[in-house]
């Protein structure tokens, strides 16, 4: 009963598809990108590149042409919206271009800023039939090169999340582009995912295969696109009087981790409006898979699949040690989707190492991007670690 309760809450949210709350507010972040960027008085521009397979993708760039380039890509049901939610004073692109870098942020293809394809409608099924591979074979590529090109220079790079994870795809199965990368910081790094922390992930996960089964059912090919819940939550829940950010703050532990030190609950409107952005239904059951097996390995299809796609009864695995970019991973011991042990594995079997840096404070998962002292534990040593 407890499970078929939960599978039909996960299907209810994502049915809510992204509508507009009524009424102006002007702690409601805004649809454009470049607006948000625009009102803190930074430059912005936005350009669509195209990738191998036809995905339109969306770049947002702060511009600073004389700075080095450092390109900056989302976590799990993202956008580059996310990296700005706190604000000029704490947010990583802001903080790095007011110490000269030229900053670009990517959107993964399905989220609401790389929504397009230039044959495909979103309503085809096919539009949606990626997982993580090519999400990182394909995407941070494409971005990789773009930026490399039009720099005539190297990037730096800063995953978050699941960032990392499809980042490491592509540096794994691409060498190619993987050299024009100068280096790589790794915040909360989500390449194995088998230790987390959380009941809910791993009961999900265990019900992975009736999950499948009931999105075959309904024909769902996105999850998670943007969703009246959790703009209804961020602009009208979260700012009731007396009991909104109790309720909001507690719904943001339960989802990420128990730590009030780092949050900054006047800002759980704007965290919780806008997200999430959106996936394919593949990509997250691609996560599933991988949180089950406890390792890295490309999309399992079953066996007789596999073996027409693979020429393998299994998925190949990626190979960590041939990502040949120096790498530093930030990390926290209390947060519960990235933890200790799985960060670790990925840091141990990197052949270029930059640093291990702990979290020498109560971080959750988000933390690494919101958390009220990022400028100080994260944002000033990544601009020490390019430097």
């Amino acid at each position: 009963m407890f499970i078929n309760n939960s599978l039909s809450f996960i299907f209810f949210l994502n049915n809510f598809s992204f509508s507009k709350p009524a009424g102006p507010d002007e702690n409601v972040i805004a649809d454009d990108e470049e607006e948000i960027i625009e009102k803190e008085n930074y430059p912005v521009d936005k350009v669509v590149i195209e990738s191998e397979d036809g995905y339109l993708l969306t770049l947002h760039r702060i511009p600073n042409s004389d700075g080095p380039p450092v390109f900056l890509k989302h976590g799990i049901l993202s956008s580059t919206l996310d990296w700005l939610k706190s604000g000029k004073n704490r947010s990583l692109p802001y903080f790095l271009w007011d110490r000269g870098f030229d900053v670009w942020m990517g959107n993964a293809r399905g989220n609401a800023y790389s929504r397009s394809h230039k044959t495909l409608p979103t309503d085809d099924q096919r539009f949606w039939d990626f997982d993580l591979h090519e999400m990182g074979y394909y995407d941070d590529a494409a971005f990789i090169e773009y930026i490399s090109k039009t720099r005539s220079s190297k990037v730096f790079y800063v995953g978050y999340s699941l960032g990392t994870l499809t980042f490491s795809i592509m540096a794994s199965e691409r060498p190619e582009v993987a050299k024009k990368v100068k280096a790589m910081v790794a915040l909360a790094p989500a390449i194995y995912m088998g230790n987390i922390d959380h009941r809910l992930v791993h009961l999900i996960a265990r019900y992975q295969k009736e999950i499948q089964a009931l999105a075959q059912l309904f024909k769902i090919h996105e999850l998670f696109g943007h969703s009246r819940v959790f703009d209804y939550i961020g602009n009208y829940m979260c700012r009731l009087h007396l009991i909104g950010d109790h309720v909001c703050s507690q719904i943001f532990y339960f989802i990420l981790g128990y730590s009030p030190e780092q949050l900054d609950k006047s800002r759980l409107p704007i965290i919780f409006t806008k997200y999430p952005s959106g996936m394919s239904f593949k990509s997250f059951y691609h996560i599933l898979q991988l949180v089950s097996l406890n390792g890295l390995q490309k999309f399992d299809y079953g066996l007789v699949e596999n073996m027409n796609i693979y020429n393998s009864s299994t998925p190949p695995k990626y190979n960590i040690s041939r990502i040949n970019i120096p790498t530093a991973v930030f990390l926290s011991k209390t947060d519960p989707l990235s933890t200790e042990q799985d960060a670790l594995r990925f840091y141990d079997e990197l052949p270029e190492k930059l640093g291990l840096h702990y979290i020498d404070r109560t971080f959750n998962h988000l933390d690494f991007i919101i958390g009220k002292d990022i400028s100080e534990v994260i944002n000033t040593k990544i601009v020490e670690i390019f430097s």
